[in-house]
């Protein structure tokens, strides 16, 4: 399996990437009473996909996670892209998109999502976070899959005042 913490990008285009600093996701680190409530099975087109299997991570956002989605996804709200393009995407090099420190990576909550493509984050303080995982046709679910069957999946959500959030992954949603 990929591992979709810090991948690495190289080629040449957008503004440098701001610093990371922990002290700007410090409000993440705690326990709170938040929930992160998500589906990654979905149909698109007539094809039923699912993350089934895979690692979900949940990044708090930052003005470096902002940055990285708007490279990686064109946005930093929301969408789904070949893994291809992930792993490398148009544009970025050492300087736009460095590997980012190991406190970046370690700001990540992790998940798995279940046969059925559903996830659950708990314990969850208010703010704003990055959903990032994998997705495969449902079809292909067991069996050797190809870099062009793999896409990846964001989506921004906010946790406020405890709630439970429900986070569709569907790029329709």
């Amino acid at each position: 399996m990929l591992s979709l913490l810090g991948a690495p990008a190289l080629a040449a285009g957008p503004a440098p990437a701001p610093a990371f600093s922990a002290e700007e996701i410090a409000w993440s680190k705690g326990y709170g009473p938040g929930m992160i409530d998500g589906s990654g099975a979905f149909i698109d087109g007539k094809t039923a996909k699912t993350c089934a299997g895979e690692k979900v991570y949940l990044r708090p956002t930052s003005a470096l996670e902002v940055h990285r989605s708007h490279i990686l996804f064109g946005n930093a709200e929301g969408a789904l892209v070949p893994v291809t393009q992930y792993l490398n995407p148009v544009g970025a090099n050492e300087t736009t998109m460095p590997v980012p420190p190991k406190d970046y990576d370690a700001s990540a909550r992790q998940a798995t999502c279940s046969i059925d493509g559903k996830f659950l984050f708990t314990g969850i303080p208010d703010g704003d976070y990055h959903i990032l995982t994998m997705i495969i046709p449902r079809a292909l679910l067991g069996k050797v899959v190809e870099y062009d069957d793999i896409e990846v999946v964001m989506k921004r959500v906010t946790v406020a005042g405890g709630a439970t959030v429900k986070a569709d992954l569907s790029p329709n949603s």
